[in-house]
């Protein structure tokens, strides 16, 4: 199994790499051998094959994966920690609270994005106060995860922020429709406990569809 993993994280087309992780778990199974394999995977020096990898350990959500998705979070390509980020929110262990908490400074706004949509969904309250801060960012598509988040948490510190800058927002001719929309939708949230039941209430399901450079949200309209 091992030497046929490998040779499809390589050779393999994997735009977009759903379908291609779908199809690599239909033909090898998610059980313990492709865990070692996929894991093992993580420490290649090539970068698509961490990144292949990673992808595929969020969609096995096995959170027997989580300590070895943790160094990715310092890989010298973004989209390797964009990955790692993207799988430990799929994993959704508590005990990547923290890793998460750093991957919500990092240099890369697509890591970002990720990251507060990750904290979001594991939901510990630690993250309140960076997710406020993470409102302030200078990529829209950032402070739309940060506004999702905050609404899925729950916690009442965030209506405040979150009123302030949908008022600034609205006072702006060019202001992002979509940015307003996710800030209205987590005051609502916030102001309406009833509405949030579980955690798909207020965060959409985590894409399976990104591309090998995420979401790319930069220029929002």
């Amino acid at each position: 199994m091992y030497d046929r993993v490998m040779s499809a994280l390589k050779t393999w087309d994997w735009h977009p790499h759903h379908h291609s992780a779908r199809e690599l778990l239909q033909q090898f199974g998610n059980g313990p051998g492709m865990l070692v394999v996929l894991i093992e995977a993580l420490k290649n020096e090539d970068w698509i094959m961490r990144e292949r990898a990673a992808y595929v350990l969020g969609e096995i959500r096995d959170r027997r994966a989580m300590t070895s998705l943790l160094p990715l979070l310092n890989d010298e390509r973004a989209v390797v920690r964009f990955h790692a980020v993207y799988a430990l929110e799929k994993i959704g262990d508590p005990r990547a609270v923290e890793a998460l908490l750093t991957a919500l400074d990092d240099d890369d706004a697509d890591v970002r994005y990720r990251a507060a949509s990750g904290l979001g969904r594991i939901g510990d309250h630690r993250a309140v106060a960076p997710l406020i801060a993470a409102l302030n960012d200078a990529k829209n598509h950032v402070q739309h995860s940060a506004a999702r988040a905050l609404g899925c948490l729950g916690d009442p510190r965030a209506i405040e922020p979150l009123r302030a800058m949908l008022d600034d927002l609205r006072a702006q001719a060019d202001a992002s429709p979509r940015l307003c929309s996710a800030l209205e939708d987590a005051l609502a949230l916030l102001q309406q406990p009833e509405r949030r039941r579980r955690v798909s209430d207020c965060l959409p399901e985590s894409s399976a569809g990104i591309g090998m450079d995420g979401p790319n949200w930069s220029s929002d309209s």
